[in-house]
């Protein structure tokens, strides 16, 4: 099977998998549901039966309306009885259902009983048009191609605005309230990726601004100044999520590199950094609005002098000529940028 890079990609690929078959699953299910309403046995016989046709499954469960597990899960290797009356109402991917569509594929998240990440596919069984049940099969991250990580995992260069680049070096970098304590600060951010549930932080040198995603409410921007910032008490002390591709002592070598990054040069600089921790990927902003997205594992490949002087990736002369001859006016002693210089 082809290399499943995005997460619109995957979805899809998984929605032709399975929207057909559990269609027809759905509608057997309901034919029983007719005859016999009160016998699950038969529901769980039938999901076993049917579910030969996606060999892909991890777990295969029917569920209420309500959210509770009806019949017993189901995967490959036999089936858990336990199982059956738990309350999954809460879980990411019923959260997520809106509680009418007929079919639903989940974002991945971490199953509570694999402890993998995983999707959800939904399916609903309707009677005379009113949902009684809902057909759940989990798809796990081991046994399939997608990845919690997600999306393109190459280096990613994006120009910035000509005129700040044109003025890359008729300014020189102001020191800031978070340049001044950027040791506390880098502490700070290693400290809520390790034990305060954050996946991912961005921060902002040239304004002293913060913005943190946490893992509980991963659709919310957290924005803290740096008071914010260094006084916050999260209140939800935990470990590293367990999606993390990035492996724990590779947070504060990153956040070492920021630091270089930031005070290695007076004309080019980095004016913002973030980690994604989930990802697996770090963005840089420099000072002449150029902006780069790189795997972590490479990222700490490149020493700062990979930044500052000349490499493979050309000069800011292939990019930018103005800046250059501006530069050998006003900088005539310095090397320009290679990478950033975009």
């Amino acid at each position: 099977m082809q290399l499943i890079h995005t997460i619109t990609q995957q979805q899809e690929l998984f929605c032709s998998w399975v929207s057909t078959p559990l269609q027809n699953i759905a509608n057997h299910c309901a034919k029983l549901w007719s005859q016999q309403p009160e016998n699950t046995d038969q529901f769980t016989a039938a999901l076993e039966e049917s579910m030969k046709q996606i060999p892909q499954y991890a777990l295969c469960y029917l569920i209420s309306p309500q959210g509770k597990i009806l019949t017993p899960t189901i995967s490959h290797t036999g089936n858990d009885p336990l199982d059956r009356g738990k309350d999954v109402s809460l879980r990411p991917y019923f959260l997520e259902w809106n509680g009418h569509q007929d079919f639903f594929l989940s974002r991945p998240y971490t199953s509570t009983k694999t402890n993998h990440a995983c999707m959800t596919a939904l399916q609903t069984v309707r009677v005379d048009g009113e949902i009684f049940a809902i057909i759940a099969i989990d798809f796990d991250g081991n046994r399939t191609t997608f990845n919690p990580a997600l999306g393109q995992r190459n280096y990613t260069q994006i120009k910035g605005d000509p005129s700040i680049r044109q003025q890359l070096f008729a300014q020189t970098r102001t020191i800031t309230t978070m340049e001044e304590q950027i040791e506390t600060v880098h502490q700070r951010a290693t400290a809520l990726l390790l034990h305060h549930g954050a996946f991912y932080i961005q921060l902002r040198y040239s304004r002293s601004t913060t913005t943190v995603r946490f893992t509980d409410r991963p659709y919310e921007d957290s924005v803290w100044a740096l008071e914010q910032l260094l006084l916050s008490d999260t209140g939800n002390r935990q470990p590293m999520t367990s999606l993390s591709t990035t492996a724990a002592e590779q947070i504060p070598a990153v956040l070492q590199l920021f630091h270089s990054l930031r005070l290695a040069d007076e004309n080019i600089y980095l004016r913002s950094g973030s980690i994604n921790i989930i990802t697996g990927m770090v963005e840089l902003n420099f000072s002449c609005d150029g902006t780069h997205y790189l795997p972590i594992p490479e990222f700490l490949e490149k020493s700062t002098a990979f930044w500052l002087t000349t490499s493979d990736r050309g000069t800011l002369a292939d990019t930018d000529p103005f800046a250059l001859n501006h530069a050998s006016l006003e900088n005539s002693q310095k090397t320009p940028l290679s990478s950033v210089s975009d």
